[in-house]
């Protein structure tokens, strides 16, 4: 019995000693497994992280070559055809204050022919400078006449090419804000697509979050910053096209008959407005146009049309900077 005993207390204590061995065996595996997965977790979130970056990386240079060819192009729009057009539109006007200004000239030298009879006049009288016609083979009625009509129908033509310059000008608007609209939709897109690219990992049900280790390239950042360049630019020209209709309504509404009479020699200074302006509320001089003559309200507008006068709305540094982009 006594050796049965021990043997069977032999048996229990290496029973239980395997047991032990056992317990301990199945920690140090379950902590390797841990680790394993814990380092595994952390492989995969690298992984993805990369991939995640290596996406956006193509997706960036891909849409910001977009961003710049519809910026360019409106840069281009905007300096070759909108400025050019309206270049164009000054010197018509410039053209038509000329006209204007030559008109109450050749009328008073109509009223001059009916008043006075241009005969026997002393030879001295036609020598040095003198305010009276000298004579009539000097300067003749007819070519005076001729040069009012010519100088009439001028000014017509003038007056029609100035609307359609401004329709082509209107016309050019359109087309450019087009481009700011191209360029929006692309924007929306983009940051659409962006979007799905960084939070991906959300619907896969990811405790990480790779959208804060993650890094949108800087051209792209700068790419994608000219929608609002062009936006504020496309406000200030919406602002300056409305401004010039204003003016050219001014020119239009003022042919009358003050046109080719002028007004009298005691309204000189309201033909040249000079002291008919007022202050605005940007402190700027803003003439009273009713107490302007046709001829006053074309020199004004040429005075106002120009984009780098007081009176416009485009920042010349704005503009020179989006042009040298």
């Amino acid at each position: 019995m006594t050796d049965d005993n021990a043997t069977m207390m032999l048996a229990y204590e290496q029973f239980m000693m395997q047991n032990k061995n056992n317990t301990k065996q199945q920690q140090l595996e379950k902590q390797e497994k841990e680790n394993e997965k814990k380092f595994s977790q952390e492989e995969i979130f690298e992984m993805r992280r990369k991939e995640v970056q290596r996406s956006i990386d193509v997706f960036a240079k891909r849409n910001e070559k977009r961003y710049w060819q519809l910026f360019q192009t409106f840069t281009g729009r905007v300096k070759d055809e909108w400025m050019d057009l309206d270049k164009q539109a000054l010197q018509v006007i410039q053209a038509i204050s000329g006209i204007r200004n030559r008109l109450p000239m050749h009328a008073r030298m109509l009223d001059e022919y009916k008043e006075r009879k241009l005969v026997d006049i002393p030879q001295w009288k036609r020598h040095g400078f003198v305010k009276d016609i000298a004579s009539e083979e000097e300067i003749r009625e007819e070519d005076v006449q001729s040069a009012l009509m010519h100088d009439l129908l001028q000014h017509e033509k003038m007056l029609e090419g100035l609307r359609m310059l401004f329709a082509n000008l209107s016309e050019s608007h359109d087309s450019i804000l087009r481009y700011v609209d191209d360029v929006m939709k692309h924007h929306l897109e983009c940051l659409e697509e962006l979007d799905g690219f960084v939070y991906q990992e959300e619907e896969e049900g990811s405790d990480e979050n790779i959208s804060n280790d993650v890094e949108i390239p800087s051209s792209f950042e700068r790419a994608s910053s000219l929608p609002d360049v062009m936006n504020d630019a496309m406000s200030m020209l919406s602002m300056e096209l409305y401004r010039k209709q204003c003016l050219l309504y001014k020119v239009l509404g003022s042919v009358e008959d003050d046109l080719i009479k002028g007004k009298d020699d005691d309204d000189d200074v309201a033909k040249l407005g000079a002291s008919t302006s007022t202050k605005s509320n940007n402190g700027n001089e803003e003439d009273d146009w009713e107490d302007l003559n046709p001829e006053a309200i074309s020199n004004s507008v040429v005075k106002r049309w120009s984009l780098g006068s007081q009176f416009s709305c485009l920042d010349s540094a704005i503009f020179e900077n989006i042009f040298n982009a």
